[in-house]
């Protein structure tokens, strides 16, 4: 655990660099093994920073346009951005926005490979946002705001709502609003930075997947979060915009998995719905009464299953006689059953082979994790490397202390799922398979514990 803290006035810098791959990368999402390289740029993927400071202690937000980072990748971001900004390892914060229209960087197995050019030459170009952050350092005002933002999401696990035989236009009505509103975000949070009459930067934060563009989708994008925060950005020159998602792990927009052109035309009607929330944020956003500065992080070990070698061999021998049949071929749909279908088995035996290889090699099966806290005056950033779920986040914010508490999702790391308890006995997907995607041991309930632990975060701030 570290923290430090200040209570002089704020000082906050922006910046940014484009971190677009190159045409023909294979993308991160919606299945395994579907081959989806991409075909064009539709907007250019960012680096955003911004740098705080207050007396002497400064740190540093990095928001990627990005569907996550690999602990690997995370670690050598942070080396070298603090190598050269001479921000220590601990008050950088990586966060993703989690578009699934963006390169894979997360190792998550058939789920795009890996470009190993792009990864090896990403942490330099993000080196970019960080110095241009630092250099812009001066004097701000700080303001926040959380106005109504609906119209865009829904909660896939518990709204009947959610259903793809409706028309992308019943989703597109001015009037849509999802049948369970209380199991979703309906207002997102808003953090202002003024230099003078000028907005110099702005943080945003919602929960919801930045899903609208789906599988039939090959243009590299940041999805309605990226698309959004630029057009943001465009009405106030020189502004530089912070998207870091929030308890998504539940929560996708009404338009997903939809053919290309409904994506298209979905990605641009969602996009401009969260902008004028955010810009109604930006005008309405009260000055914060300190403008004091704090960073704290915790690592703890959230528990996983405890199989043995013998249980994981015979999990992958199952696995391999149903995949040896003579019937089967490649095709990653092959089967009924969505969770059943050739590649996700295939995923599911990969997984367990790494998992077998680190048993044998005696590889720590349950590294800490990372969870890290910024307060900036009665605005605490509380982040994980979890996909949160919205209970999840409705809980921490109701325990921790008083003032405007963001619960993040995907900060400093891709760990997976942390479904709320009824998610979590239900088992499945985000529960069992998501966490085989990496070769990890799946965890047990995350719940108590990352409340317990998210909401101690706060109290520390």
């Amino acid at each position: 655990m570290s923290s430090q803290s200040s209570t002089s006035a704020l000082r906050a810098g922006f910046g940014k660099s484009d971190i677009t791959p190159r045409v023909g990368v294979q993308l991160a999402g919606f299945g395994p093994y579907l081959n989806r390289h991409s075909t064009g740029v539709h907007a250019p993927l960012v680096a955003r920073a911004a740098a705080f400071s207050s007396v002497s202690e400064t740190c540093l937000i990095l928001a990627l346009d990005l569907c996550g980072v690999s602990r690997q990748l995370l670690n050598r971001i942070r080396s070298i951005v603090a190598k050269r900004t001479d921000v220590p390892v601990d008050r950088i914060m990586v966060a993703c926005t989690h578009t699934h229209s963006g390169p894979s960087t997360v190792g998550h197995i058939g789920w795009g490979h890996p470009d190993d050019l792009y990864i090896e030459t990403l942490p330099s170009r993000i080196l970019r946002a960080a110095e241009a952050a630092i250099e812009d350092m001066g004097e701000v005002r700080v303001g926040s705001a959380s106005p109504p933002c609906e119209g865009i999401a829904i909660n896939r696990d518990y709204d009947t709502a959610y259903d793809r035989s409706f028309s992308v236009d019943h989703f597109l009505a001015d009037s849509w609003r999802p049948a369970k509103p209380e199991k979703t975000d309906t207002t997102c949070d808003v953090i202002t930075f003024h230099d003078g009459a000028r907005l110099k930067g702005f943080i945003s934060s919602f929960s919801c997947h930045p899903v609208v563009c789906c599988e039939e989708n090959t243009l590299i994008h940041g999805d309605f979060v990226g698309q959004a925060t630029s057009q943001v950005e465009k009405q106030h020159s020189g502004s530089i915009g912070i998207f870091i998602p929030g308890a998504l792990g539940d929560i996708n927009p009404g338009i997903s998995h939809r053919p290309a052109d409904e994506s298209m035309r979905a990605l641009d009607v969602i996009s401009t719905r969260y902008a004028q929330a955010v810009e109604t944020g930006i005008s309405s956003s009260r000055p914060l009464s300190s403008p004091g500065l704090s960073v704290a992080s915790r690592h703890t070990r959230f528990p996983r299953v405890e199989w043995t070698r013998e249980e994981v061999d015979e999990r992958i021998s199952v696995l391999e006689k149903g995949l040896h049949a003579p019937d089967l071929n490649d095709d990653p749909l092959q089967g009924d059953d969505p969770l059943e279908r050739t590649g996700m088995q295939m995923v599911r035996l990969a997984g367990l082979r790494k998992i077998l290889d680190r048993m044998d090699r005696g590889d720590d099966l349950n590294p800490s994790v990372e969870l890290q806290g910024i307060r900036l005056g009665s605005v605490r950033l509380l982040g994980s490397p979890f996909e949160v779920f919205q209970q999840t986040k409705n809980e921490i914010r109701a325990s921790a202390p008083e003032g405007l508490n963001l619960v993040l999702s995907l900060v400093n790391g891709t760990e997976g799922y942390a479904p709320d308890p009824t998610i979590f006995e239900r088992q499945g997907y985000a529960a069992e398979f998501v966490p085989l995607m990496k070769g990890d041991l799946p965890h047990q309930s995350l719940h108590d514990l990352l409340v317990g632990e998210l909401t101690q975060l706060a109290a520390e701030l």
